[in-house]
């Protein structure tokens, strides 16, 4: 399954932060994440892009597309829980 550009953003964040705790001076820091948002910017672009072509040619909807290239297992996984958890919360 492909990364989406929010799942990118989130991770790169998550390590730059780690790498600020760990000591990364404060200009360094603000560079690298402003290279992260641009880049995750370029990724939504394309995923658009891609979304865009890919579903002129085979897809009927856009949440089929994204299930199909960005949905996995573990997500399905988790959303079952979740709905499991929420049921057992309104019993």
């Amino acid at each position: 399954m492909k990364q989406t550009a929010v799942e990118f953003l989130a991770y790169e964040l998550m390590n730059l932060d780690i790498a600020y705790e760990m000591g990364l001076e404060k200009n360094e820091f603000h560079k690298l994440r402003q290279e992260i948002i641009k880049k995750a910017k370029e990724m939504e672009k394309q995923q658009i892009v891609e979304a865009y072509q890919e579903n002129m040619m085979s897809y009927t909807d856009g949440e089929t597309y994204y299930n199909e290239t960005f949905k996995n297992k573990k997500d399905e996984k988790d959303n079952n829980t979740d709905n499991n958890s929420n049921s057992r919360l309104h019993l």
